[in-house]
């Protein structure tokens, strides 16, 4: 999970040189469209939300739930570990996400649309596609080894239900 955290890292960071690159390499044929600058922006947003979105949402969660053994902390890790695996795979797809923010992710379509820009530009895309495709393929496995080892320790739905009825009367209860 860690090293797909490091991935996470490394695809960002990549995705936003790319796109930078992108703005800087296709504005100077067309000086009145602001699209390009408008999807470095959103690109730049996407890494500074998603890398610490992902520590505390998905990576400290697992290491909390291995540490602590609860079943409930399993659960919301696999919930958020899950978005983690789609907003991945939309990257890697890299599908226009609106009119304005063609370019701001690096996979398929805008590679596709990248090449028919500029061949440099296209191959920063191809190397951004390659890398979310791979941290896709990694989170998948190390989802299903999160998954090994939480069915390893014995948990079951039924006793993250039991353990989530315990802990909200806990909670009501010092309420009180």
């Amino acid at each position: 999970c860690y090293y797909t955290y490091l991935g996470l890292i490394v695809c960002f960071f990549w995705n936003t040189i790319s796109v930078m690159g992108a703005g800087f390499a296709l504005n100077k044929e067309k000086q009145d469209d602001l699209h390009i600058w408008y999807s470095m922006l959103i690109a730049l947003i996407y890494a500074l939300c998603g890398i610490p979105l992902a520590f505390i949402l998905w990576y400290y969660r697992l290491y909390t739930a291995a540490v602590k053994d609860k079943g409930l902390t399993y659960f919301w890790f696999f919930c958020m570990y899950f978005i983690h695996i789609a907003v991945a795979l939309i990257a890697a797809i890299g599908p226009p996400l609106g009119e304005k923010s063609q370019m701001a992710l690096c996979g398929i379509m805008t590679m596709i649309e990248a090449y028919n820009a500029k061949k440099d530009v296209g191959i920063m895309y191809t190397v951004g596609f390659v890398l979310w495709a791979l941290e896709t393929i990694a989170s998948v496995y190390v989802l299903s080894m999160a998954y090994a080892k939480f069915r390893g320790r014995g948990h079951t739905m039924e006793g993250i239900k039991q353990e989530a009825k315990q802990e909200a009367a806990r909670t009501s209860a010092s309420m009180i």
